[in-house]
């Protein structure tokens, strides 16, 4: 019964996106459709469906709800599942904060990573990036996304060392602390209201 309610919210999901996706484009590129994942599908879910969004990949893993969106919108995969995690932890004032790892980009604005914090008690909520560019050179971005579908570019980032390095955990704390405060700072919020 369990499985059948996963695939059920799954399908939920990700039809009104993938309905979405295919207006735009009869056959979206593995980048078209993993840009879409990061940067729509992802923040729309998490300022309008966070509870169902979580159950799922507490549930079932980023992995499965990437693969079904890619499937359901003709893109292959590709990518292994041991590139995708999904880690939760709750700050000290009961904010949730969710990260989400993807595998290297090979293009310009996908994410290495993507970061959701939701206050349980206010219901705020904030969705943010980190984005790879090669435009001028390889870069890294933090980004985010509004409620209202705006985008925000907040700061360059340092590429995190392999995560096999000793300096790996040390790094990735920091670009978690600078995401811990722009939310606190309301970045999302603030960008929202202009």
């Amino acid at each position: 019964m369990k499985k059948i309610l996963s695939i059920l919210l799954a399908f939920c999901l990700l039809l009104p996106c993938a309905a979405a996706m295919c207006e735009a484009t009869a056959a979206p590129s593995l980048h078209d459709c993993r840009y879409y994942f990061e940067h729509k599908l992802l923040p729309t879910e998490l300022y309008q469906n966070a509870e169902q969004m979580l159950a799922f990949l507490r549930e079932n893993g980023l992995y499965a709800m990437w693969r079904n969106f890619a499937i359901n919108n003709g893109a292959d995969p590709v990518y292994p599942e041991d590139r995708y995690r999904f880690e939760e932890q709750t700050l000290d004032d009961g904010t949730l904060l969710v990260r989400l790892t993807f595998p290297k980009p090979e293009d310009s604005l996908l994410c290495g990573r993507v970061y959701m914090l939701r206050n349980p008690e206010t219901g705020e909520a904030g969705y943010f990036t980190v984005e790879y560019d090669t435009f001028m050179g390889e870069a890294w971005f933090l980004c985010g996304w509004t409620p209202n579908g705006n985008h925000m570019n907040y700061s360059g980032m340092d590429p995190l060392p392999s995560p096999d390095s000793t300096d790996y955990q040390a790094a990735l704390d920091r670009e978690t602390d600078a995401v811990i405060q722009l939310f606190r700072e309301g970045a999302a919020r603030d960008a929202a209201e202009e």
